[in-house]
């Protein structure tokens, strides 16, 4: 089990192989050679972008371990059909940077015209979605993992509006796919902000199925704090990754900032310090 970070987190937007080496460097002689990734698929050249991005990760001896799958929701201009098309470059691109696994949202249906929350419609509309993904992610060597997400009440006339928030819409999902296909990315966060205090028993009811994680802290709303900055009960949690044999990065996602660079060495650092801890919480 490795300590992973997002690293663009660190890399501002850049695209350079010189920026992208940098970072990559950076984080591995600082002790984290294991990312989640993924290079701009919006661009024309994004096939070339993701390749100077694998390139720089090998220089540095690193590992993009897994990539999330652009998320279409907040896009005023996108419609449900242009979804799929954004997401099977983001299957090349990971695919390019080596990934294991892709992380993606089952919330990608629209409300732009039908305002109303139909579970069972949306259960086959996601269905579909996750297996034309599946049909360019198998070839290319990649597992795909559903993520836990939460309501964040982006449409207030509606009582939900976000699939796979509730954990029977996740797992439903999740086990029509076969286990070598398809799994969960477990982000303890938005476990948190849904599920509250029961989201330890949450936890354990996914855990046969978690192949990745994103974790990171909070208190009531989705803040992308470190661990032990927020409410989460990670002295219970942990240790369940080992009883029920998860195998994965310990991936911390954390809030989206700009550390200086002269920072960079000691935050660095101090992630892997707490992620090690973490790892040892689970005996």
């Amino acid at each position: 089990m490795n300590v992973s970070l997002t690293a663009g987190y660190f890399l501002k937007g850049a695209v350079d192989s010189e920026r992208t080496e940098f970072i990559f460097r950076t984080l591995a002689e600082n002790g984290i050679n294991n990312f989640d990734y993924i290079t701009s698929v919006d661009r024309p050249d994004y096939i070339e972008i993701a390749k100077v991005s694998r390139e720089s990760a090998d220089k540095a001896g690193t590992v993009i371990h897994q990539s999330h799958c652009p998320i279409c929701r907040y896009k005023k201009d996108f419609k449900y059909e242009d979804v799929l098309p954004r997401s099977l470059k983001a299957v090349e691109a990971a695919s390019i940077l080596g990934s294991k696994y892709l992380v993606v949202h089952a919330d990608e249906n629209r409300y732009d015209v039908d305002k109303t929350f139909n579970p069972e419609k949306i259960m086959i509309q996601m269905y579909d979605y996750i297996s034309r993904i599946l049909e360019k992610a198998v070839p290319n060597g990649l597992t795909v993992c559903i993520e836990n997400l939460f309501e964040e009440g982006k449409y207030p006339d509606m009582e939900r509006s976000r699939f796979t928030s509730k954990i029977e819409e996740l797992l439903g999902l999740v086990e029509k796919f076969d286990k070598e296909n398809v799994g969960i990315c477990w982000d303890f966060g938005h476990a948190h902000v849904a599920f509250g205090e029961e989201s330890t028993e949450m936890l354990k009811l996914a855990l046969p199925r978690i192949y990745c994680t994103h974790v990171h802290d909070n208190y009531k709303t989705d803040e992308h704090r470190l661990p032990f900055r927020g409410k989460n009960d990670w002295n219970t949690q942990m240790p369940l990754l080992k009883e029920y044999g998860y195998k994965g990065n310990i991936n911390f996602e954390i809030e989206h900032g700009a550390i200086p660079d002269e920072l960079m060495p000691d935050f660095i650092r101090y992630c892997k310090k707490l992620g090690d801890y973490l790892i040892k919480l689970q005996g």
